[in-house]
């Protein structure tokens, strides 16, 4: 079986071959939308792991939300510090949010009240964005279960296109491209 794998975000699939399987990946449902109709079934890991789910046998394969009650004093937060709040739903279940704040100093703080307030969520900083997840979610992870459940057991992964923060230990680049036999999330 041939698998395909393509970041929604970073790149739009222009052809798709029937003999394939794909994984998709993105933050958001509505990049997926326009794919849903073909008559490939795609297996799609959305919101960085959070939510995986294979749509030619229906059945998900990852569901780790965040309950939003357990953390409403960050958001009651944000909404009295003009911090702008993004919601990943899906089926009204939350599975990810993506604070957008134009104070440093806020963004520095905000990451360590989650720390402290709510164990079971972690935050990832990135330029003005703070994105918050399931303590136990990872995109690596989603991935590796994902091959795990179609019972691919090649270590050979090529992460062209797939854009996930990885450290150099073990990997090469081939024509511009990291490629590796093992992974290890930063």
């Amino acid at each position: 079986m041939k698998i395909t794998m393509v970041n929604l975000d970073k790149k739009i699939i222009k052809k798709v071959n029937n003999d394939t399987k794909y994984i998709l990946i993105s933050n958001s449902y509505k990049n997926v939308d326009m794919y849903l109709n073909l008559s490939i079934k795609p297996i799609l890991i959305l919101y960085n792991g959070s939510y995986v789910i294979d749509l030619e046998n229906n059945s998900v394969i990852i569901n780790k939300s965040i309950d939003i009650s357990s953390i409403n004093s960050i958001v009651k937060y944000s909404n009295e510090h003009n911090v702008n709040i993004h919601y990943y739903k899906y089926n009204d279940k939350v599975y990810g949010l993506k604070l957008n704040c134009d104070n440093y100093h806020r963004r520095l703080i905000i990451p360590y009240m989650f720390s402290d307030l709510y164990p079971k969520v972690k935050c990832n900083t990135l330029n003005k964005d703070i994105y918050i997840n399931n303590k136990d979610v990872s995109l690596i992870n989603a991935i590796e279960e994902t091959l795990d459940y179609l019972n691919i057991k090649n270590n050979y992964i090529d992460l062209e296109n797939i854009y996930i923060n990885v450290s150099d230990i073990g990997y090469y680049k081939d024509k511009g491209n990291w490629k590796g036999y093992e992974m290890y999330e930063s």
